[in-house]
């Protein structure tokens, strides 16, 4: 998947042999079923693991300049449900703090964002149980496009790929 190939890629680079086996196509099991999101682990912040958001938010800006044309802002929508255990100020929190992490990584402010807004320029949603909304942005990847980049880079670095070869 993802993270085998572009390991395999960065050991090449630094003067290692590379052999990597595949038992089925490059990108077609767990890479090909995920959220698309290059994401810097918003849900983390849950647990304080606040390095580990960091480290996630530095990645998740190392993917948007170096793959730029791969991956796209997006914004997220956190839907404040009225009889929800987590209040809009714990989630707006919450995301104000993810953007605090990232710092001059950013890619745009959090926002808290009454229902009405939503029940005016979309009304065929059914808003009744949804209080509010709770917005920040995290980054999407083109998903076929950034596999085929990270292989040619595995394969240019002198990674040997053996695909429907089961280990």
């Amino acid at each position: 998947g993802v993270n085998g190939v572009f390991i395999s890629s960065l050991l090449s680079k630094n003067g290692y042999k590379v052999d990597l086996f595949e038992k089925s196509k490059l990108m077609s099991e767990t890479s090909s079923s995920s959220s698309k999101l290059l994401h810097g682990g918003i849900r983390y912040l849950e647990n304080f693991e606040f390095n580990l958001v960091r480290q996630s938010l530095i990645d998740r800006y190392w993917w948007k300049k170096n793959a730029p044309n791969l991956s796209s802002k997006v914004n997220i929508l956190i839907p404040i449900i009225k009889e929800s255990k987590r209040s809009w100020l714990i989630l707006y929190i919450g995301s104000k703090l993810y953007q605090l992490l990232a710092g001059k990584r950013s890619l745009g402010p959090s926002r808290y964002i009454k229902n009405i807004y939503y029940k005016k320029k979309y009304d065929e949603l059914n808003l009744n149980n949804i209080s509010s909304f709770v917005s920040f942005f995290d980054l999407q990847m083109d998903e076929s496009g950034l596999s085929r980049w990270l292989i040619d880079k595995a394969i240019s670095s002198g990674v040997n790929i053996y695909e429907d070869t089961e280990v």
